[in-house]
């Protein structure tokens, strides 16, 4: 590479490159991109500090300057206020006297405070020796009154084992001879008794053995009469069992053998099963390693088309695009003449796969298999809208070759689908922002954002009129649930289109700096309010300031759109406090919370829920971009001017070859065309225009506005199809109404009867049952006071007798 260019160029014979997104570094060797990264990053480092070390050294130099500027404004202030020569010595003589007063009185009190001192050491030991006497009084009388205690208990002990000895001499001693001599006759009498008792328990004994003996035998012989019952039985029951055996083992054979045959076969089919599985999986594996591959090649080709879709996803809340100020003012005509009818056009075909259902991210009733997720379009007259898309499409992707086109459509459909279910999936939401443009900062005068709707107001359907979404920032949920490359691409393609329309700079590159293509401080903020405006989210004005590029600022903006929190949602809350009855459900969907108003702030009503599209409806729209575009072989070979032998402009608009090509046809079988319809041959004239503009993004720039035309006229599509259901209920319900209100009407008068009969019988139920309680309570209250007399009239005579 030629490195002395910024930034460097591939040589003129150099075969294939190497570009870091992050630096803008273009070179044709790998390690020349990180070398060319380290350097830049160890210059940064170099400049931070050189400058730290600047700042410091000014900064130090400027504090000395003011501390030598305050010492000479001191010393000019005293000499200017007591002179410089002597001339103030009655001054002088004044504090003189003032500080002689102030040494003479802090002597005196030093004095004071001596005599104080000696004065209190006095008392102190006057009172010490005092106190010494008083204690020494009271330890004298303390011990005597102990000693008298002591001797006192002394002679209590000495009395008491007198006593004791006394009585044991006495008394106990004696007494222990008499119950000796007691217990020995007593023992001699009671032994008299239980001889006489054993003889006799003994004979009661013997006559108990005998007879148990008895009863004994006469168990044992009835014992060995059955025991040879039942050995005869057993012997019989056993020659039966072998008479039965002999005959089940010759079934058991039999069933064995016809097992073994079973295994067999079902062996034989197990192998054939295993074969087959082994041999399905192995096909599997390659289509699925297959499948990777093309998907692989087709993510480095669909950047272009998915960042566009999403753009215009975005925005889906505005009738136009914010992109559509930076068409030339031609394009801008031809646009404002087709769009109401594009968007009619649009919205009067028929509804068709799973764009009525919200119920994204689940396998719908009505489309339950794969066959139903192909749009199947017959006749010559396509649908305008995936006509119109993979003709887009087409223009922005021109840089694929025709036979990778239709693969890398369908992947890149593929990611929208499932990107579409990601973002609806997320929990909690982003609240809009309102970023006015032209009411804090004046407006930037390269841009015209402030008026572009007001300008436009011809352009507003009453459809787009009545379409609302939900109050949350559809720019920020994509920017946060997108890949980091894509939300990369999306934003520096977002900073630049407005950077380069704004500072009328077609060559605006991502490195080059803005400082020096005009952008001031003030610039950078008009311009940074425009950008918020159109993310709906106010974003810091100081960033073109802080980060001087495109690349930096895209960085920047990506950085923080991955750090930003997400408020929770209100229905998830309320999922969570369900009381312990319900059942759980997943009719909560994520979000912010619906509306309760209609468009223009009233009490919304059937028609304002219509046209509400909550972020289920508008992601529906967005997953149903693939439906549009997958499988319409047909209208892809127009699209490409590829089907039956070339391509045949008579066979696009007719369906019908021409006439010089009719003798290429002779044998086979005619070619089913499809008929191209006007808008689709303006866009392509549009495109074919912005190839030659001035700005290398206007091809993009008016994808990104038909897709959004596009989607709106499918949002209208489904406003469509929502009044016709509501009419058709309505209708059905006036037309089956008055039959059954008439027949009804004695059921209700029945039922009105019998429930005021119901009600007032209860009621009388009621009466009857608080008449009883409160006359038992009554008796109750009447029996407990008459008690309570009875207990005290008996009292009172007891206590008198």
């Amino acid at each position: 590479t030629r490195r002395g260019l910024k930034p460097p160029r591939l040589k003129p014979g150099a075969e294939g490159y190497y570009y870091n997104f992050s630096t803008d570094v273009l070179a044709d060797d790998e390690s020349h991109i990180m070398m060319k990264a380290e350097q830049q990053k160890a210059v940064a480092a170099i400049q931070k500090a050189m400058r730290g070390a600047l700042t410091r050294r000014a900064i130090r130099r400027q504090t000395e300057a003011a501390v030598v500027i305050q010492k000479t404004k001191m010393m000019w202030d005293v000499q200017k206020v007591h002179g410089s020569n002597g001339r103030n010595c009655e001054i002088l003589k004044s504090w003189y006297r003032k500080y002689k007063a102030r040494d003479d009185k802090h002597r005196l009190f030093l004095r004071l405070a001596k005599i104080q001192a000696t004065w209190r050491g006095v008392l102190t030991r006057r009172d010490y020796k005092e106190m010494l006497h008083n204690l020494t009084r009271f330890q004298a009388a303390y011990r005597g009154k102990r000693g008298r205690r002591r001797v006192t208990q002394l002679r209590d002990a000495n009395q008491k084992i007198q006593r004791v000895f006394r009585g044991w001499i006495y008394g106990r001693r004696v007494m222990l001879r008499r119950n000796l001599k007691a217990s020995r006759i007593e023992a001699m009498y009671r032994g008299t008794v239980q001889r006489r008792l054993y003889r006799t328990q003994i004979v009661a004994a013997l006559r108990i053995q005998a007879h148990y003996r008895s009863f004994v035998a006469r168990k044992r012989v009835r014992h060995m009469h059955h025991c040879g019952l039942l050995l005869q039985r057993n012997w019989r029951r056993f020659q039966g069992q072998i008479t039965v055996k002999q005959l089940i083992y010759e079934k058991v054979e039999e069933m064995r053998v016809k097992r073994l045959q079973v295994l067999r076969r079902k062996l034989e089919d197990g192998a054939a099963s295993l074969f087959q599985r082994n041999w399905w999986r192995h096909r599997d594996y390659e289509r699925f390693a297959a499948m990777k591959r093309a998907k692989g090649e087709a993510d480095k080709r669909t950047s272009t088309m998915l960042v566009a879709l999403y753009s215009s996803a975005a925005n889906l809340r505005n009738y136009v695009h914010p992109w559509w100020r930076h068409l030339p003012k031609e394009m801008q005509d031809v646009l404002q003449s087709i769009k109401v009818p594009l968007q009619r056009a649009i919205a009067q075909t028929p509804l068709t796969g799973k764009l009525a259902n919200e119920e994204i991210g689940r396998r719908p009733i009505r489309c339950p298999t794969a066959e139903d997720l192909v749009y199947n379009q017959t006749g010559k007259e396509p649908d305008l809208a995936s006509h119109l898309l993979l003709s887009v499409t087409r223009h922005l992707l021109a840089h694929v070759p025709p036979e990778d086109f239709p693969e890398t459509v369908r992947w890149g459909c593929y990611e929208v689908a499932h990107q579409a279910v990601k973002l609806y999936k997320t929990n909690g939401y982003f609240p809009k922002e309102e970023v006015p443009v032209g009411k804090e900062l004046p407006a930037h005068p390269g841009d015209r954002l402030s008026t572009l709707y007001k300008d436009l107001a011809l352009v507003q359907s009453r459809n787009d009129m009545q379409i609302n979404l939900c109050n949350e920032s559809l720019p920020c949920l994509i920017l946060k649930c997108l890949p980091t490359h894509q939300r990369h691409v999306f934003l520096t393609a977002e900073m630049l289109v407005t950077m380069r329309q704004a500072l009328d700079t077609p060559s605006l590159s991502t490195e080059d700096h803005l400082r020096f293509q005009g952008v001031d401080a003030s610039a950078g903020a008009q311009l940074m309010e425009v950008v918020g405006s159109e993310l709906d989210h106010r974003l810091p004005l100081d960033w073109p300031k802080l980060h001087g590029t495109v690349a930096a600022l895209a960085a920047q903006a990506g950085t923080h759109m991955s750090d930003l929190k997400m408020e929770k949602d209100i229905i998830s809350l309320k999922k969570k406090k369900k009381p312990k009855g319900s059942k759980a459900t997943n009719d909560a969907k994520p979000g912010p919370p619906e509306p309760t108003k209609g468009v223009n702030g009233e009490k919304a009503d059937d028609d304002g829920m219509l046209a509400h599209f909550n972020r289920a409806a508008a992601m529906r729209v967005l997953q149903q971009v693939g439906y549009f575009m997958c499988g319409q072989d047909r209208i892809m070979q127009a699209v490409l001017k590829t089907g039956g032998g070339g391509f045949d402009e008579d066979f696009e608009l007719t369906g019908m070859p021409s006439p010089k090509n009719k003798g290429k046809d002779k044998g086979k079988e005619k070619a089913e065309g499809v008929r191209q319809s006007r808008f689709v041959a303006v866009t392509d004239r549009l495109f074919e225009l912005a190839e030659n503009e001035r700005h290398d993004h206007c091809s993009f720039v008016l994808a990104v506005v038909v897709y959004h035309m596009v989607l709106r006229g499918l949002m209208i599509r489904v406003l469509y199809h929502r009044a016709a259901i509501s009419i058709q209920k309505r209708y059905r319900y006036l037309k089956t109404g008055s039959t059954r209100r008439s027949a009804i009407a004695p059921a209700i008068c029945i039922q009105r009867f019998y429930r005021g009969l119901a009600t007032r019988m209860r009621l009388v139920r009621e009466d009857d049952a608080a008449f009883k309680i409160q006359r038992n309570y009554r008796t109750w209250r009447w029996n407990v006071r008459s008690r309570r007399l009875l207990y005290g009239t008996l009292l009172l005579q007891r206590v008198w007798k």
